[in-house]
């Protein structure tokens, strides 16, 4: 068996590298000349680079204990990665106001135009938290296409409402019967669109 000369590691007699620390292991160091670590030195902790060469590293553990590494992370917080490794990226929640907004933007179009207000309003206030939110919630494709969706719905209601308040005055104001009967039958169908 050889043992490294940086960290005092074993390694099979094959080895050329470090098992450990990556260190190159010398030919000659099998056998009595290098039965172990060097003396007074403690294997670095796992998952601890060695340390430079001609520099101490921790002091050994007391005899009769094991190496005991620092606290572990507190519950709910991932680990670290293996070094040369990126942290993974947080992953990014979707902001229920957008998705709230767009619902009721293409639900107006179906059921009551009057949920275009409530899609604009969800809309707004989607956006502002997804800005507050410094990059952690996503959906502001949503919240604008949920608020267009409110203002067509608001326009559109607001045009049928005039056409018919238009179709009113003009039958109410007409003295020949014959042009109120068309423009109760045009208004009755203007209302069945809400």
């Amino acid at each position: 068996m050889k043992f490294c000369e940086q960290c005092g590691q074993g390694n099979p007699d094959d080895a050329a590298f470090c098992v450990q620390c990556g260190a190159a292991v010398p030919a000659g160091t099998e056998g009595a000349a290098a039965a172990g670590p060097p003396e007074g030195a403690a294997p670095p902790p796992p998952g601890m680079p060695p340390p430079p060469p001609g520099v101490p590293g921790p002091p050994p553990p007391p005899p009769g204990q094991a190496y005991a590494p620092g606290p572990p992370p507190p519950p709910g917080m991932p680990g670290m990665p293996p070094p040369g490794y990126p942290a993974m990226p947080p992953r990014r929640q979707t902001e229920g106001l957008a998705v709230a907004s767009l619902i009721l933007g293409i639900a107006g179009f179906f059921a009551c135009s009057l949920l275009g207000i409530l899609a604009v309003v969800f809309g707004y206030m989607g956006r502002t938290k997804i800005k507050e939110s410094g990059g952690m919630l996503e959906g502001d494709s949503m919240c604008t296409a949920g608020i267009i969706l409110g203002f067509i719905q608001i326009g559109i209601t607001l045009l049928v409402v005039v056409i018919w308040a238009i179709i009113a005055i003009i039958a109410a104001t007409s003295s020949t019967s014959s042009l109120a009967v068309p423009a109760a039958l045009l208004g009755a169908g203007l209302l069945a669109l809400f």
